[in-house]
């Protein structure tokens, strides 16, 4: 799923359902196979962030800059 707050900002939310099946402690799913993440887009780049959780013994955080390198 994600949300569009106004034309530069967006925040997301997704599901796997196999990686939660696979990668949940047993008894103890917690968020395991969910991932959020933000983004913001500027002129001549953009940033986004994620957390990706694969189970409750640990999760994975990502950052993406994108630069536009020429404006047609």
């Amino acid at each position: 799923m994600e949300i569009l707050i106004g034309k530069k900002i967006q925040i997301r939310t997704a599901f796997d359902y196999q990686r939660r099946k696979e990668l949940a402690i047993v008894g103890r799913g917690g968020l395991a196979g969910f991932s959020f993440g933000a983004g913001m887009a500027f002129k001549r780049f953009s940033i986004d962030y994620g957390w990706y959780i694969y189970s409750a013994a640990g999760s994975q955080h990502g950052l993406t800059l994108n630069f536009l390198l020429s404006k047609k």
